[in-house]
């Protein structure tokens, strides 16, 4: 069973490949589900960005097996 870490969606910069999916945490019946909502080989763009704002979601998630690619992409992105 996967584990996920919430994250905020403006550490991630638009038109970028982030190189690892993002989720978005929903209930069903009382019990937390995880479902996609970028594919990490997409490129994170405006878009997706504006969809988020509109729907007032502040946090996303990602695979707790993806905390260290989460952490290269800041590395990269910060020297940008």
């Amino acid at each position: 069973m996967n584990k996920y870490m919430s994250i905020t969606y403006d550490t991630l910069l638009d038109n970028t490949k982030l190189g690892y999916d993002l989720y978005l945490k929903t209930y069903v019946k009382g019990v937390p589900r995880y479902v996609l909502f970028y594919r990490g080989d997409e490129v994170f763009g405006n878009d997706r960005r504006e969809e988020l704002i509109r729907q007032n979601i502040k946090k996303l998630f990602i695979c707790t097996e993806d905390v260290q690619k989460y952490f290269n992409y800041q590395r990269k992105t910060c020297k940008q």
